[in-house]
């Protein structure tokens, strides 16, 4: 369920793409837009050059607008249940955790554990290395739940 919300939010990023391409590469549509536009700036600048200028600025525009407000939508949403990470794999230290061979987590680490023994996965939510961002979920799958639950338990903080 969190990977569907998470799934869908991330559709959502393409949606102003989608719109894009269809505005720019369809005339039809570009052109009844830039008209209906223009014609409405017209009586408030007077010339018609001038107003197709704005037409285009506001044509522009709303792909910038569009996608700022689905940034901050992605944001907000992100905030409040966090990203969630499955690494393919990792390895358990004595200092850390390395997740998929690239990430570091240092012990002792700052967040929560949860424990899920019927899908069998191990969640330390921690806050983003980076200051101002969201939450980051990470789940680690294993047959030995109970074992690394232990471990990373006596390895974390309350935040």
């Amino acid at each position: 369920e969190d990977l569907k919300t998470q799934g869908i939010i991330m559709i959502l990023y393409f949606i102003p793409t989608i719109i894009i391409f269809a505005l720019v590469f369809i005339p039809g549509f570009r052109d009844q837009f830039l008209s209906s536009a223009s014609s409405l700036i017209l009586p408030y600048v007077g010339e018609k050059q001038t107003s197709l200028f704005f037409a285009y600025l506001t044509f522009y525009g709303m792909f910038y607008v569009i996608s700022i407000g689905f940034n901050l939508f992605s944001r907000l949403f992100y905030r409040e249940k966090g990203v969630i990470m499955i690494p393919s794999e990792y390895v358990v230290t004595d200092r850390g955790i390395i997740v998929d061979k690239k990430t570091p987590l240092k012990f002792p680490l700052k967040g929560d554990i949860h424990l899920n023994e019927s899908r069998k996965f191990v969640e330390i939510i921690v806050d983003s290395p980076q200051p101002g961002m969201q939450k980051v979920r990470y789940r680690f799958y294993t047959q030995q739940v109970k074992k690394l639950y232990e471990i990373l338990r006596g390895q974390l903080e309350k935040a």
